[in-house]
This record gives C-alpha cells, sequence and structure tokens, in this order.
C-alpha cells in the first residue's frame, strides 16, 4: 500500500539578509553582497556563492562583523539551494562566534537560514529550535514580516512532526500581525493556516484559507502551491476529479512538479493506470529538478510506492536506491529507514519473504534506535505479515503485538497524519488491530488468546474514537464484568474481513467464544438492508435481517442461559443497528434480555446509577431556523417532560447557546434531553446539533456537558433529533465520544432519520 505524501509548503525558509545596495562602492564587500543578490535573483545560484564567500571574507578583514554575518548567512542560503550542506553548516558556524555583536535583525536572519537547514536535513525539532531564536530577535528588531515569517516556517516543521494543533498555535501566535505585512507573506500566512486546517479535518476552514491565499499570491509559482494543497484536500475528501483540477491548475515552479507526482499517485490509486503510465518518463526527470535535500529522497519514495502497481520495479528500484544515497549523504535517518522499509514492502509484493524482512528489520532496527515510532509500526506490521507468511505464528504475533503497542504509544500524535504522510485511518492503523485478532483467534485459542484478543478490540475501539475526534482525549481503564453486573453477559463481535468472531463473557466462567462463516461485506449488506427495512413501518420485510443478525451475533450463547442483561461492545457496521430489533422467529431481544451497548467497558464509568431525584434541562426548537424545518411537535415532546419532572425548560429563542450553558451549570438535573435538528457524522466536523442562534458542534456539545463537578454528573444524555447519528459506518462514533468525554453515563439517540412525531 503506497503512501501519500501531504505536501508542504517548502521554499519559505530561504530568505536571503538583504543589506548594502546597487549603490556601494565598486570592489567594495557591500558591492560584493548587492552583486551576489542580483546574481541569486537572476537564477545564478553557484556566482552569488561565489561572490557572497568573497564578500564574508573581505568584511572580516575590514572588522565588519555586521556585514561578515550577512555574507555567510547569504552564501548558507545559496549553498542550501545548490545541496551543498557542508558549505552551508560551515558558513552558518563561521558566523556563530559574532551573533553577539551583531543587530537582533542580523541575527534573527541568521536563526531562520539555520532553520531551513535543519528542515531540510530532516531535522524538524531542531528547525523549530532555530525558528523560535529567529522569532524572538524579529520582535526585538520590531520587525513584523520576519516575525511571520518564522511562524510560517515553524508551523511548517510541527506539521512535518505530526504535531498540527501546535502548528495552528504558532500561526494564531501571529495572526494580528498578518494585515501589516506584504500580500506575500500574508499569502504565505493563509496557505499554510489552510494545510494545518486541511489536516486537522476542518475542510470548510482550510479552503476558506486556501481561497484567501490564492487571491494574495501575486505570482504563479506562489499560486501553485496553494493549487497543490487545496487539491491535497480534495484528495483526501475522496473527490478525485476535482483534486486533478486543482492539481492541473499548479502550473509554475516546484510545485508544479508535486503537483505532477500527486496527479500520477492519484491515477494509480484509482486504477487509471492506461492515464498513468504516459506520465513515467516526465514525472522521473522533473523529479530531478526538485531542489536537493530530504524532501526530494521522500518524493523519489512516493514514486517508486507507484510505479510498483504498473509493474515498473526497476524504476522503483532505482529511485529506492538513489533516495538512499541521498539520505546517507544527508544523514537523514527518518528517510534512510523510510527507504529501506519501502524496499521490504516492494519485496513481500513480490513474495520474495526472506530478503523483504532483511530490508524490513533494518529499517525497524533504525526506526527504534531514533524512536520515529510512525515508521516503526509500519515495519512491524510488515514484519508480522512477513513471519505470518513464513508460517511463523508465534512470530507474527509478537511483532504485531509490537505494533499495537507502538500506536498505542503514539495514539495522540497519528489522529490523522504522520510526520510524512497522510493516511486513511481504515487502510493503515484499522488493519493492524484486526489482524492481530484474527491471528490470537485462528486456532484453538486459549484463555489468554482470547483476553489478548478481547484487549486489542478495548484499544482499537479508543483508537477509532481518538482519530474521529482528532484528539486523545480518553483514558481506559480495566473492569472486571462481575463489579458491574454480575447478571449480564457481554459480547464483542469482531468483523474480520473472512469472518466474524464473537468474544463473550459470562461473569464467573472462562471467556468463550464462536465464529460465524460470515464475510465483512455480506454483514455490512445485511445491516444496510436491515437499516433501509426497518425505515417502512408498515412493512415486516425487516425481520429477514433482523433474524438473520440475531442467528449470527447471539444464538450460539442464549441455549439455556440465565444471564438477564446482554451488554453489546459493537464494531464497525455493527455500531449502526438497535440490538433491540434482533429478533429469535418469536420475540425481540428486547423482550427477552435488558440490553446495553458500549463502545467499550473500559471507557465508561461503569459504577451504578446514584440514587437521586430525577430532573431535566430540556431545551428544543419548534421553529425553523437555518434552512431546517419547524419541528412542532417539539412543544408536546418538552411539555410532557415537564409534566413527568421537575425540568429546566429552552424553547426557541431561549435555546440558545449561552443560555443552554447556563442551564447545564447551574440545574443539578441529571438528564439532559435535546430535540433539535442535527447530525452525527462521520466527520466530525460536520457533526452538530441547532440552537436558535447557531450550530453547537461537538466541541462546543462536549464542553457544555463536561461543566457539570463530577458528583453532579450527567446520568442521562437524550438526542432527540431529526438525523441524529445518521450516515455511514463510522456515524454513531459521535454519539458514543460524545458520552465519554462528556461524562454521561448513558445516551439515548436515533440511528436515522425520524420525525419530530414520533420523537414527541
Amino acid at each position: 500500500m503506497a503512501w501519500v505524501v501531504r505536501i508542504l509548503g517548502f521554499g519559505l525558509g530561504l530568505w536571503l539578509a538583504l543589506g548594502g545596495g546597487l549603490w556601494a562602492n565598486p570592489g567594495t564587500p557591500a558591492e560584493l553582497v548587492s552583486r551576489g543578490q542580483a546574481q541569486y535573483q537572476a537564477g545564478e545560484v553557484t556566482a552569488a556563492l561565489n561572490l557572497w564567500q568573497q564578500a564574508a571574507t573581505g568584511f572580516a578583514a575590514l572588522g565588519d562583523r555586521e556585514g561578515q554575518v550577512q555574507a555567510l548567512s547569504n552564501a548558507a542560503v545559496a549553498a542550501q539551494q545548490l545541496g551543498d550542506w557542508d558549505t552551508a553548516r560551515q558558513a552558518l558556524d563561521r558566523a556563530l562566534p559574532f551573533l553577539g555583536s551583531v543587530s537582533v535583525r542580523r541575527q534573527a536572519q541568521w536563526y531562520n537560514t539555520e532553520g531551513s537547514l535543519w528542515l531540510t536535513l530532516g531535522q524538524p525539532e531542531k528547525a523549530i529550535a532555530a525558528w523560535e531564536n529567529a522569532s524572538q530577535r524579529y520582535q526585538a528588531a520590531g520587525d513584523r514580516r520576519g516575525q511571520v515569517r518564522a511562524a510560517v516556517n515553524g508551523s511548517q516543521a510541527f506539521q512535518q512532526m505530526g504535531f498540527h494543533r501546535r502548528a495552528l498555535e504558532a500561526l494564531s501566535a501571529v495572526q494580528p500581525l498578518v494585515p501589516l505585512v506584504e500580500g506575500t507573506e500574508q499569502g504565505a500566512w493563509h496557505r499554510r493556516q489552510g494545510e494545518v486546517w486541511a489536516a486537522l479535518g476542518d475542510t470548510p476552514a482550510a479552503i476558506a484559507a486556501f481561497e484567501q491565499a490564492r487571491t494574495l499570491a501575486p505570482t504563479a509559482a506562489e499560486r501553485a502551491w496553494v493549487d497543490l494543497a487545496w487539491g491535497n484536500l480534495l484528495r483526501d475528501e475522496g473527490a478525485s476529479q476535482r483534486a486533478l483540477d486543482r492539481y492541473a491548475q499548479a502550473e509554475a515552479g516546484e510545485a508544479a512538479v508535486l503537483a505532477r507526482l500527486q496527479e500520477f499517485a492519484l491515477l494509480v490509486a484509482k486504477q487509471r493506470f492506461a492515464e498513468a503510465q504516459p506520465r513515467i518518463p516526465a514525472l522521473a526527470t522533473a523529479l530531478e529538478a526538485l531542489s536537493p535535500g530530504s524532501f526530494r529522497s521522500q518524493q523519489r519514495i512516493v514514486f517508486a510506492e507507484n510505479l510498483a502497481p504498473l509493474n515498473r520495479e526497476e524504476a522503483a528500484q532505482q529511485q529506492l536506491n538513489t533516495a538512499i544515497a541521498e539520505a546517507e549523504a544527508l544523514g537523514d535517518r527518518r528517510t534512510l529507514s523510510w527507504t529501506w522499509g519501502t524496499l521490504g514492502h516492494l519485496q513481500e509484493q513480490r513474495r520474495e519473504w526472506i530478503a523483504a524482512e532483511t530490508w524490513t528489520r533494518r529499517a525497524l532496527q533504525l526506526a527504534e534506535s531514533q524512536q520515529m515510532g510512525d515508521l516503526g509500526y509500519r515495519w512491524q506490521w510488515q514484519l508480522g505479515r512477513l513471519r505470518q507468511q513464513q508460517g511463523d505464528t508465534t512470530g507474527a504475533i509478537a511483532a504485531y503485538r509490537a505494533a499495537v503497542t507502538t500506536l498505542n504509544t503514539l495514539r495522540g500524535d497519528l489522529v490523522a497524519t504522520a510526520p510524512t504522510a497522510q493516511f486513511s485511518f481504515r487502510e493503515s492503523v484499522e488493519p493492524v488491530y484486526r489482524e492481530l485478532v484474527g491471528l490470537l483467534l485462528g486456532d484453538r485459542p486459549g484463555q489468554t488468546e482470547l483476553g489478548q484478543a478481547r484487549q486489542v478490540v478495548e484499544s482499537l475501539q479508543q483508537a477509532e474514537l481518538t482519530n474521529y475526534f482528532r484528539n486523545d482525549c480518553l483514558t481506559a481503564q480495566p473492569v472486571q464484568l462481575v463489579n458491574v453486573d454480575p447478571n449480564a453477559m457481554i459480547l464483542y463481535p469482531i468483523v474480520l474481513p473472512d469472518r466474524l468472531e464473537v468474544i463473550y463473557e459470562i461473569p464467573g466462567q472462562p471467556l468463550q467464544r464462536f465464529q460465524q462463516p460470515v464475510t465483512a461485506a455480506q454483514l455490512e449488506a445485511t445491516v444496510e438492508q436491515l437499516r433501509a427495512d426497518l425505515l417502512d413501518p408498515t412493512s415486516a420485510d425487516y425481520l429477514a435481517g433482523s433474524q438473520q443478525l440475531y442467528n449470527w451475533l447471539v444464538r450460539p450463547v442464549l441455549t439455556n442461559t440465565t444471564v438477564k442483561t446482554l451488554v453489546f461492545v459493537p464494531d464497525g457496521t455493527l455500531r449502526n443497528i438497535p440490538f433491540a430489533v434482533l429478533h429469535n422467529g418469536q420475540q425481540f431481544l428486547a423482550e427477552q434480555f435488558k440490553i446495553a451497548v458500549t463502545p467499550g467497558l473500559e471507557l465508561l464509568d461503569t459504577r451504578p446509577l446514584t440514587a437521586q431525584p430525577l430532573g431535566a434541562v430540556a431545551a428544543g426548537l419548534t421553529e425553523g431556523r437555518q434552512g431546517f424545518s419547524p419541528l412542532p411537535n417539539v412543544a408536546t415532546e418538552v411539555a410532557r417532560i415537564q409534566q413527568s419532572l421537575p425540568s429546566r425548560v429552552l424553547v426557541d429563542r431561549t435555546f440558545t447557546t449561552r443560555d443552554l450553558e447556563k442551564a447545564i451549570r447551574d440545574t443539578p438535573f441529571p438528564v439532559v434531553h435535546l430535540a433539535t435538528h442535527g447530525q452525527f457524522s462521520s466527520n466530525v466536523e460536520n457533526t452538530f446539533l441547532l440552537t436558535w442562534d447557531g450550530r453547537l458542534n461537538i466541541e462546543d456539545l462536549n464542553r457544555l456537558l463536561q461543566l457539570r463537578e463530577r458528583d453532579r454528573a450527567i446520568e442521562l444524555l437524550i438526542l432527540s433529533a431529526c438525523q441524529t447519528a445518521v450516515g455511514d459506518r463510522r456515524a454513531a462514533l459521535g454519539l458514543a465520544g460524545t458520552a465519554i468525554r462528556a461524562g454521561a453515563r448513558s445516551t439515548v439517540a436515533s440511528l436515522w432519520s425520524v420525525s419530530d412525531e414520533a420523537t414527541a
């Protein structure tokens, strides 16, 4: 499986230290600096480097430290542009002893150049430190443009490390200065902001930033960077043709080369091989035109990964060999590990297991030695697959366990992207957990294997919620079922590609399991049909699906059972069905048992409910707002609550975000009932509840629900909304996560669109 690199805005860090001028005396060091600037702007970088080196020598002879630092900083910029890292480092080191005797502006420019060098060498941590030093000095010098530039560059380094929130914070810190600088800097700031919003999953904010950046970009090359980032966003959103159209608009500079590479990768991903094949020669040539450095090497890896599906193995091998040579010359361990691991993956595809394992172990050893967990888990996963192919189940399980342990450690950093790649959770994280469960349950598993498989399922549930919220906001504590309900059975249905596994536990008994020979595709089709059939209240067609799911999920364990409660920890598409509707041919499951559904026993507070007087905060809309239709029956719904319980009621104009916040904070009632239009989507940014004065997004809702002290926690959250949790297989994650993050003990909501008359 190929990675798709999220292209960041390279090139912003190379900023000449200006000074002197064309009016400088001929033959003087200042005149050499000016001539160097002219040569550099004309593309004669080698000539500029030579002139600046001469100028530095001249300034040194005059004892002019200001001029010497300026010339050496510029020489470092030119050397970076030429890929001569040693010369760049030497120039900066020669200037370092004199920093204390030059202006803070000159110091800032030196640190800015050093940050660019560190980022190019694949060391973003050191780049961030350099740009923070630059920012402090630009601020002292009153240089707003420099402050904005340093923030833009620093955010890029943060994002490479996977710290997207910190990248956004770096940009936000200089936001008041942005309107005060030139259009070029404004455009660069907006583009970087768009890239960060895209990584955080806020598509509307990202597009707004890209539109602003494109308007401000003064050159075709700068607009191309915007189009490239915009195309990447559309690609990640699944809008493939729109992404290709946007890439096509990137026609100048390095961004144009990268856009062509992204077009190629997208065509390969969509198996449009006939369109991709003719692009290979031009792409191979264009890659050589990219600025030397880690970034170009990483593009070679992406190119190689996309050549493999086209049976261009020799060309892929050549690109990877070149990437290795470049990474070794740079001392770039990250790119080196990535390249070695990719070679292992290509060998895996050729079924050359021994060679694949050699490269994989080499990549893994380097990743582990440098604590690069985002790469390490991939090579652990790859090693597990290779061990399994060679018949070593024990070794495979050990490698998979290591991968899951690494993922659990990295959970906060891998919610959306890794430093060098944007991957899909479903393609590059979720399979690690599922494949490990499949191995553990493969051949007569004992109690140890069953317990480990259950723990992996709990970890997967937490990882999915973390990915959904893009925030590692959840904590898990082991729970003993007997301490929750001695009369309950807990069932973990686990959806694997080729079968359905069900682990179940009854208090006082060992873990047990059974499996059904039903594929993930068959299960999903059955669930979708059941959901569709349930929408017609006049038909009994739903019984076929509800009985089939009953047979698959619970019939094998309900013979002669004495349990009174069934607790489901649903997986995948099973989150989107009401388990109460399962039918044994005579009765619904809800007629036989109490039913509870939880995203994971370890994620929720399982203490018994506190005995306390019932009361409710009840809020809702009856009038149409923001293009949504009126909900006249909400008035009846809220009135019935008032008749039944002491209540704090907010309806229509009183149902504002501010009033709801005050009601939840000040009213100790344990029930919160919200009757309004809403949407719980698979995309957290499209998840909201409608209030009179706006939309309450999931972060705002969580914040409101957390206003209570723990001893006054919300026991029951009711979301009586028209489209609560409608969507795809991950839509219900919004419901589960909201309850967990807010501390709500139980949540009731509809799993598809219902009328307000029905919910009233």
